[in-house]
Order: structure tokens, then C-alpha cells, then sequence
């Protein structure tokens, strides 16, 4: 037969894509993939060449964006076998029952345990359809690739685990994630343990680098996967994200008595992990809570059983230091659940072959046979695995660039060498002349930002750092620290250098940051104008005024107020204090005012009336971060009462940027905010690590436990406000702001430009009525407006003349050089790296997840910063 199977191949996740790969490793059938997500074209097929239908569990089928419309449509009128695989199954369960009938599925991979199926699926529309139960992954064939045994008494970690914060609405069992860490974390000082233990998204591991970690360790920790809670209609999570909106910093505990109780155990999903499957091959002991794991494991046989309360937690360590007893048992799992073949791909494969077998037996009487060739098919299967490799466009748009400059500049040379009169050598030498001259006299300024990873940049980023040779008319060499940094440019006639804040940024890793640093070591004896740019001045401040008196920087444009200069510079020594200016985190760009005011980007009828997007500031920010917080629970309750349609999330996966958070604001008349910035000044970055320290050992703890363990004695030593450019972004949206009250770095005045909310939000309930006061609002919009935005005031243009206004000192330039030649190669030098960058983005996203992806990020941060991976 010839399956079409529906799946997402370009995930970043190793273990899913893997899964996909199985099924035409392994099975007996002719199998073609297609990614709806990417395949723009995929509804132009002719789904019925094909023999059956399946879609992987990568797709949610309840979303247009992972299944478009019109291929839903398609498959919903096909009269071949369709199966579909889920996931994940805890969420959405009534919404996808409803969309799998109608799509008109015939059978249902399933990860819940066959004793449970039919209490999970009792819907009368999934009644005909056929229920089959597997595992949630297997032991897949890059498991089982040749890698060198490390012996369990040389590996350098004792305990080492990965996991994740799920969401609370998963209920008791999603919470054995969070557990299991933070109760071994707690003893394992006290047991003399090396421990690698974290439940970060940014500590998360992926592709070769995380075999290399279980290959490390001498055993890890394990837990059931699934849930305790099944959301049939999504009403356990509405109210769960309610109450914690109305009471940040909830804990678990709290959110579960107060809202979750009822819903708890209505069905316990467990199932097995597949890093399970992964420890294993690894031949890594496993510590894991008791639990059924589907059966494949038993205790004390294949795996070490700690208790929930860790009651037994001496015990375990004391098995644990029995290394030929550890390896036994690692042995005997091994031979028991790997080499036996018993859970392996194949062996999944070869079920879901006889399940399709049997429903085209049972199809084939009622429905015509597919066709086996198509000349249409073959056309547009070619055709959309072409498009997957579009973005090869971008690589011959560089070249087609690189070949149009050629034959620009050559057509210039050659005017030059053949222009009449005068002898070519003496027209030669006086050009160069006049043009080493015009150097001297105007200067080149250096710009050190840090790049790379990452394209395309986010706006916000781009424009700040590209609004220097964008709006001036002076000459700008662009110097990536990220990269080798030539020191033949101090040759040239150098009038400023300018540390951007993307450089600068790199002291929330300060090992790192000095590293880096040492790239431009050479700049500090350069007799110029040097400028700082930084942001974030609440964190690492000493690693920044080390820089600040170590490079002789001159002036430092500051998003902190002036009577916190004393307090944030305080390690600055008084002999070389540099000129302190205020300065934005961030401005208008031109270009953008005039694409948004170009067409009709005002609607009179806004469908939603108060928006807002936030994150989760961090704890150890002080109470000022708070407010982003705060003003969002605030809101969410009282807008209901009030009748007023809001949409406010402080969920890192609604965030929207570029044009859909410009979209987004016109979708609204009003959005809610505050000031950014901190209260609390952290110069060595202490009081960061003791937070996450405390989160890692009490991940439910309370904003107000940490504040009175932490913060208590410290908060308010700042007042670091700043105006943020979202606050620009809703004045050029024409959206009615609701503020916190606060200075806003000077722009914005309460009752001309926002509605203030008093800080204890005794007035917000008023602030939010005001909303329906057509007059007030339209009044305060259009101050906004024209004050803020066409005055030009703060725009990037103002801020790249507030700048240059700084840099009095001439040129500097060694003599018996040629300025020009070096300043075009350097610039040319530029250029390269940009493009580079933009290859290792497109290569990054072809070898995603792959071992040769694992080595060069390996390679990278070893080389950049001097770190392990």
C-alpha cells in the first residue's frame, strides 16, 4: 500500500521527528510524508492515489495553522482508511473527538492504557472507531547507534535529570516532574552527591549532547508521564489560569485546593517516558518514583524505586554506591527491554501494518482501488519537496546581491581607467590622495555589537542597532564580536567607538562577558570618544563598571534616572568616571511611522477593549517588576464585572511580535502597563543565583516567601523605571494606555498621555471605565500621537544625533596608511559575516537535532565563552 502520513518533520524536538522517520524505515507499506505546517501547495494532491491516510501526533487537528482548512476538507470526503496518533490526549478532549469524526477517522493510536481507553473516549462519535493502544515512544535506531561505554565508577556525575515545569492543571501526576528534582536536590548535599539536576527550559538538552549527558551520569532520575486531571472541555484549565492571574505566585498546593480538587483523578493517565527507553540503551541505572510504567519495567529488577515522600532516599544512595550492583541491574534492563526486541520501532511498526492491513480488508469491497501511479502526483510530490528546501532562495538572493555589486563597481573602475586625458598613474595617485585625505578629515566610527544564531533579528534589536547607518550621514564600521575581531582597524582614522548593548549584554554571563571583552582589548588605548549603551544596569553592574574603567569609556548613555547613577556605578573608581546621559530603551523608527500611517491603520471599531502581553518577571527584580504582573491579575478580574472584553495573557506562547503585536494593539482600544526596569540593584549577580537556588529546591514557593527571605532588606535600593517602546508602540497604534503611575523617563505625563493607575490599584476600576468615554479616550490617544510620535522627539534619528552630539574629539589615524582600501575591507569583512550567519541560520534549521548539530554547538561555546556544553 501507499500511505500519505501527515507529520511535522521540521520540529525541533530529535524524539519526534525520529518517531516519523520509523514508519518508512520499518514497515512493509510505501510511506510518504508531508508536513501541512510548511507544504503550502499540499492541498493540490490527489489524496485519492493514496491506499490510506494517517496523521502523526505532531499535528493538532483542532488548529487550522498545523491542519489547513482545505486539506481538512479533502480528507474529510475520502472513503480510505484514515488512523491518526495522538498525545498529550489530557487537553481538548471533546474538540478533537468531534474533529476526528469528523474527519471520519477509522482507528485511534492511543497512549491510554487499554483498561482506560473506552472511560477516555466515551464520546457516541468516536463509537465505530477503532481503539489501539501504544506506548508513548520506543527504542528508536539512534538509540542503538555505536557509541564508547563509559564504565559507572568513571562517570562525573552521581544523579543527573531534566524535566520541565508543566502546567498546574495537569494536576497531582504532571507535579512528579517538579518533585522528583527538587526533593533530590534538597538531599543530595547532605549525601556528599554530584548532582546535574534542572527543570529550566533553558538547561533543556537535545540530539547527541543528550546521549553524551545520560552517558555521563551514573544514574538518572525518571517519572511516569501524562496526567491526573482530564480537561474535557478546557474548563480545569480556564480556571486554574484565572486563579492564578488573580493570585501570582500561587503554589501548586494553593491552585489545587482552591480550584483543581474537583477535577483530580476524574482519569490518571501514566504511561512510560521515552527517556526511559533512552537511559537504558545508555546502559544508565534508573531512580524512579513507583509507579505501573506501563508494565515494561519492575522495580528493583530493572530500576531503583523511590518513594514519593523519599522516605527511602538513604537507601537508594547506598545502592547507589554499590557500582557492580548498579551495573548488573543497568546490564539486566538492557538485555531485558533493548536487546529483546520487545519495545522496539519495528515492532510498533509491524502493529500499525496489520491494523491498516485490516482496514483496507474491510474497505476494499465498498470503496475502488487507489491507483498506483500518477503522473499529477508525481509532479507536485516533486514540486513540495522542492519547497522544503525553500529557503535556498535566500543563498541565491546573496549571490545574485554579491554578483549585481560586482558589476556596479566594476562598471565605476572601468570609467575611471579609460575616462580621457591626463596620464592613468598620476590620476590614480591624486585620487587616492584627495580620498586618504577626505578620510582623515571625516573619521570612521566603530560600533561593537554581538551577533550570532539568530536571524532574522527581532525588530526592536535590528532597528537599535542599525539606526546609526541608517540616519547618519557619517561613517560607521560595524565590528562583531562574535566573531574573530581584526586589530588592523586601529589604523584607521578612528573618531568614536560605541559598545552597543547587545555587547554589553553579555555580563548576565560574566565569565563569558570577559571573554568576550578580550576581543577588543586593543581599543583601550585608542585616544577617541568611547560611548557605552547598556540596558538592564539592575544586574552584573560591577562586571560592567569593570569594562566601563578598563576601556576608558567616556560617556554612558544610561536608561536609569540620575539619582541611581551613584548607586549602580558605585564600583566605579572616581579617577576615570565617565559623563552619564539618559537615554531610552528604545525609539520610533521612521520607516515604520510612515508604513503604519501610509494605509488605513486605524480602525473605528476595535473589537476588543483592553489588551495586554506580558512575561513573568523574575522574582529577584524587586517589586517593581511586580507591577507587570499585578496590573494583568488586577485587570483580568475586574474586566468581566465591568462588561468589557479583554485579552490578557502573561504566557510565554501568546507572546506577538513585529506586525502582529502592532495588529494586535489596533485590535484594541485600550492596553494596561508600567514602567520596566527594577528595584533592586544586583552588582554581582549574587542575589540572582540565591533566588534560582531557593526556586530550584522550592519551585512552588511564593513571590512574597522569597521577597521576605530575599528581597526584604534590599528592594527599593533602585528605582530603575524606564519608559519601554511598547508604551511608543500603542502611542503609534493609536491605543488608549492605562499606566501605572510613573515618570516614564520623562515622555509621558499622566492625564496628557496615559490614564494613571494609582500603585495600590485603588483607582484601577475607574481607570477601566474610562474606557467607554469616547471623548477622554480619543483626547489622550491623539496627544500621544502627535507628541510622541510625529514630533520626531523619539525617534532613532533623534537618538543617533543625541550620539553624535557626543563625539567632539577629531579623528584619529596613523600616518602612512591607506585609510580607504582598509575601511572597505573591513566593512567587506562585515558583510561576510552577516551572510555567514544567515547560512549557519538555514543550515541550523536543516541539521536541527542531529549529532553534527550537537558537536558545533559544542564547538561554539567552547571556542566563544570557554564553557562545556
Amino acid at each position: 500500500m501507499h500511505i500519505l502520513l501527515l507529520g511535522d518533520l521540521s520540529h525541533v524536538a530529535p524524539t519526534l521527528t525520529d518517531h516519523i522517520r520509523q514508519f518508512s524505515r520499518h514497515s512493509r507499506h510505501r510511506w510518504t510524508v508531508m508536513n501541512p505546517i510548511t507544504d503550502i501547495h499540499l492541498h493540490r494532491l490527489d489524496f485519492s492515489q493514496f491506499d490510506a491516510i494517517a496523521i502523526h501526533y505532531s499535528l493538532c487537528i483542532i488548529y487550522e495553522s498545523y491542519l489547513p482548512k482545505r486539506v481538512a476538507d479533502i480528507i474529510s470526503g475520502l472513503r480510505i482508511p484514515k488512523i491518526i496518533f495522538i498525545q498529550d490526549e489530557y487537553r481538548w478532549v471533546n474538540e478533537t473527538a468531534e474533529k476526528m469524526a469528523w474527519l471520519g477517522m477509522d482507528c485511534l493510536f492511543t497512549v491510554v492504557p487499554p483498561h482506560l481507553v473506552e472511560k477516555a473516549y466515551n464520546q457516541p462519535e468516536l463509537e465505530g472507531v477503532r481503539k489501539e493502544s501504544v506506548l508513548t515512544g520506543y527504542v528508536m535506531d539512534s538509540y542503538l547507534e555505536s557509541r564508547p561505554y563509559i564504565p559507572l565508577k568513571e562517570r562525573a556525575v552521581d544523579i543527573g535529570y531534566r524535566g520541565r515545569r508543566v502546567q498546574y492543571w495537569l494536576g497531582e501526576l504532571g507535579q512528579d516532574k517538579v518533585r522528583i528534582a527538587g526533593g533530590v536536590l534538597a538531599r543530595a548535599a547532605a549525601h556528599g552527591l554530584r548532582v546535574d539536576i534542572s527543570v529550566e527550559e533553558d538547561a533543556r538538552i537535545y540530539g547527541e549532547g543528550w546521549f553524551d549527558f545520560l552517558r555521563n551520569c551514573k544514574a538518572v532520575l525518571v517519572t511516569e508521564s501524562g496526567a491526573s486531571i482530564w480537561d474535557y472541555n478546557g474548563d480545569a484549565k480556564r480556571r486554574c489560569e484565572a486563579y492564578q492571574q488573580q493570585h501570582p505566585g500561587a503554589s501548586f498546593e494553593e491552585v489545587h485546593g482552591a480550584v483543581l480538587e474537583m477535577f483530580e483523578g476524574n482519569l490518571v493517565s501514566n504511561t512510560v517516558s521515552p527517556r526511559l527507553f533512552e537511559a537504558i540503551a545508555m546502559r544508565t541505572p534508573l531512580i524512579m518514583f513507583e509507579g505501573w510504567y506501563d508494565g515494561v519495567v519492575q522495580p528493583h529488577l530493572h530500576y531503583l524505586p523511590l518513594k514519593k515522600d523519599f522516605s527511602n532516599f538513604a537507601e537508594i544512595v547506598k545502592r547507589l554506591r554499590d557500582t557492580s550492583g548498579l551495573e548488573a541491574m543497568a546490564s539486566r534492563a538492557y538485555d531485558d527491554i533493548i536487546a529483546s526486541e520487545k519495545y522496539s520501532a519495528a515492532r510498533f511498526i509491524e502493529k500499525v501494518d496489520a491494523v491498516l492491513d485490516d482496514l483496507h480488508a474491510q474497505r476494499a469491497a465498498g470503496a475502488p482501488a487507489a491507483r498506483k501511479y500518477s503522473l499529477y502526483n508525481a509532479f507536485w510530490l516533486c514540486l513540495l519537496r522542492i519547497e522544503r528546501m525553500i529557503e535556498l532562495r535566500r543563498l541565491l538572493m546573496i549571490v545574485k546581491t554579491a554578483w549585481y555589486r560586482v558589476i556596479y563597481h566594476g562598471w565605476r573602475l572601468s570609467r575611471h581607467l579609460l575616462a580621457p586625458g591626463g596620464r592613468l598613474a598620476k590620476r590614480t595617485y591624486l585620487a587616492a590622495k584627495a580620498l586618504a585625505a577626505s578620510d582623515e578629515a571625516s573619521g570612521v566610527t566603530l560600533l561593537v555589537y554581538h551577533s550570532r544564531g539568530a536571524w532574522p533579528l527581532r525588530a526592536s534589536r535590528h532597528d537599535h542597532l542599525f539606526c546609526f547607518a541608517r540616519h547618519s550621514s557619517e561613517r560607521y564600521l560595524y565590528v562583531n564580536t562574535a566573531y574573530p575581531v581584526p586589530e588592523a582597524m586601529a589604523a584607521l582614522p578612528i573618531r568614536a567607538i560605541i559598545f552597543h548593548t547587545s555587547f554589553l549584554s553579555l555580563r548576565w554571563s560574566p565569565e563569558a562577558f570577559v571573554r568576550v571583552a578580550r576581543k577588543v582589548a586593543f581599543m583601550k588605548a585608542l585616544p577617541v570618544t568611547k560611548i557605552a549603551i547598556p540596558q538592564d544596569e539592575f544586574l552584573n553592574t560591577d562586571a560592567l563598571c569593570d569594562f566601563i574603567a578598563g576601556m576608558n569609556v567616556t560617556h554612558v548613555c544610561s536608561n536609569a534616572g540620575e539619582k541611581d547613577w551613584p548607586v549602580i556605578y558605585q564600583k566605579l573608581p572616581p579617577a576615570c568616571r565617565p559623563e552619564f546621559h539618559k537615554a531610552l530603551t528604545g525609539y520610533v523608527e521612521e520607516g515604520r511611522v510612515r508604513a503604519i500611517t501610509a494605509r488605513d491603520s486605524y480602525p473605528a471599531n476595535r473589537p476588543l477593549d483592553v489588551c495586554y502581553r506580558a512575561w513573568q518577571a523574575a522574582y529577584w527584580l524587586g517589586s517593581q517588576a511586580r507591577h507587570k504582573v499585578r496590573i494583568a491579575a488586577e485587570t483580568a478580574r475586574l474586566a468581566p464585572s465591568l462588561g468589557l472584553k479583554a485579552d490578557i495573557s502573561l504566557d510565554s506562547e501568546d507572546t506577538l511580535t513585529g506586525r502582529a503585536w502592532l495588529d494586535f494593539l489596533r485590535s484594541s482600544k485600550a492596553t494596561i502597563g508600567c514602567e520596566g526596569g527594577a528595584s533592586v540593584c544586583d552588582h554581582d549577580g549574587s542575589l540572582r543565583r540565591a533566588v534560582e537556588a531557593y526556586l530550584q529546591d522550592r519551585p512552588q514557593a511564593s513571590y512574597d516567601e522569597i521577597h521576605g527571605k530575599f528581597l526584604k532588606e534590599r528592594d527599593g535600593e533602585i528605582a530603575l523605571s524606564a519608559l519601554s517602546p511598547r508604551h511608543l508602540e500603542a502611542a503609534l497604534t493609536k491605543t488608549y494606555q492605562i499606566l501605572v503611575e510613573g515618570e516614564y523617563g520623562g515622555v509621558m505625563k499622566a492625564g496628557v498621555h496615559y490614564y494613571p493607575v494609582k500603585p495600590d490599584y485603588s483607582n484601577l476600576r475607574a481607570a477601566l471605565l474610562t474606557i467607554r468615554d469616547d471623548a477622554m479616550r480619543q483626547r489622550i490617544v491623539e496627544n500621544a500621537f502627535n507628541d510622541l510620535i510625529l514630533s520626531g522627539w523619539y525617534s532613532y534619528g533623534s537618538f543617533v544625533r543625541q550620539v553624535e552630539g557626543l563625539m567632539r574629539n577629531p579623528p584619529v589615524c596613523k600616518r602612512g596608511v591607506r585609510p580607504r582600501p582598509r575601511y572597505y575591507a573591513l566593512k567587506f569583512y562585515d558583510w561576510l559575516l552577516w551572510r555567514h550567519m544567515i547560512c549557519e541560520a538555514i543550515a541550523a534549521r536543516w541539521i536541527r537535532g542531529t549529532r553534527l548539530a550537537a558537536w558545533l554547538t559544542a564547538r561554539y561555546r567552547r571556542r566563544q565563552y570557554g564553557i562545556a556544553s
